[in-house]
């Protein structure tokens, strides 16, 4: 049941890329203010993003703003002011093995989200403006940590022994085989949405597995009842909070489980017509200072 009052609202959780950060990955002077007066006035802020905890400065400087995060879709909930996991619901390998051995890879670019770090496929860079993601080939190039075979690659996301030594900057010691890596999604990006959607449909058909699309032509897939709203809601049962004093902001279809979840959904203006759709209300674009209209109207 939606929460109609703004005094009965206890925490916000805002979604990332296009809502938080505007279309030039900034959080801007006033949004940040603005998410100062909630935690002055002690509602509890929640960055709620499909993305892990080591993906570059813009996380960095997004946590600074929040008190909890539940990253990579809901798979990971840290507590923010002490860095402690609070829950963590990795994909399992035999998973993770079933679905790259389903979908077409040879002309996608694929990034395994892990609980430290990012794993890629070397190769995979050059391919990163084809498939609409070319922003991330700097920041790609400076945290993941690369395989340049493809069986390396394999045996690191799907092995149950110890991994094969990757390169990169996520990397202390590249002579060194690296300990089993906890996997919480894998995202696959591609050249078009036909080419997504038919490989989602393939992801889709292995049990165990939770899929999202992503705001380019690609998609992502997580374990199986691991999503946003999942994450919201323990959370919530974390800190003794009703998820229907929480209220939800997102723009994408991976933020639509936290939207229906909350008390109150918000989709941004600039959101997909599905996610429109799911919320309770629509705010402005995240060039137009969403966030801020979010706080003055409904806190």
């Amino acid at each position: 049941m939606t929460i109609k009052t703004k005094a009965s609202r206890r925490l916000l959780a805002l979604d990332m890329d296009g809502t938080l950060l505007n279309s030039r990955k900034e959080v801007t002077p006033a949004t940040a203010k603005a998410l100062k007066s909630l935690r002055d006035r002690g509602i509890v802020l929640a960055l709620c993003t499909g993305r892990n905890i080591s993906d570059g400065g813009e996380i960095r400087e997004a946590m600074t703003l929040f008190d909890y995060a539940i990253f990579a879709n809901g798979a990971h909930i840290v507590d923010l002011a002490s860095g402690r996991t609070l829950a963590v619901n990795p994909l399992p390998r035999r998973l993770a093995a079933e679905v790259l051995r389903a979908v077409e890879t040879e002309d996608m670019v694929i990034r395994v989200l892990c609980e430290d770090r990012i794993v890629m496929r070397r190769r995979d860079l050059s391919l990163m403006a084809p498939c609409h993601i070319p922003n991330y080939e700097s920041l790609m190039r400076r945290i993941a940590a690369f395989y340049d075979s493809e069986a390396a690659f394999m045996e690191a996301v799907t092995s149950e022994g110890e991994a094969a030594a990757a390169s990169g900057p996520a990397v202390a010691d590249t002579n060194a085989a690296e300990p089993p890596l906890t996997v919480l999604k894998i995202v696959f990006s591609c050249r078009d949405w036909e080419t997504a959607l038919r490989n989602k449909a393939k992801a889709d058909a292995i049990p165990g597995l939770t899929s999202a699309t992503s705001d380019t032509p690609g998609f992502e897939i997580s374990a199986a009842g691991v999503d946003k709203g999942e994450g919201l809601k323990a959370l919530c049962r974390y800190l003794d909070i009703p998820v229907s004093a929480a209220a939800a902001a997102g723009d994408s279809g991976n933020d639509i489980p936290s939207v229906r979840a909350a008390g109150l959904g918000i989709a941004m203006g600039n959101a997909e017509e599905a996610v429109i759709a799911a919320a309770d209300v629509t705010v402005a674009d995240c060039d137009h200072e969403g966030v801020v209209e979010i706080v003055r109207r409904f806190f």
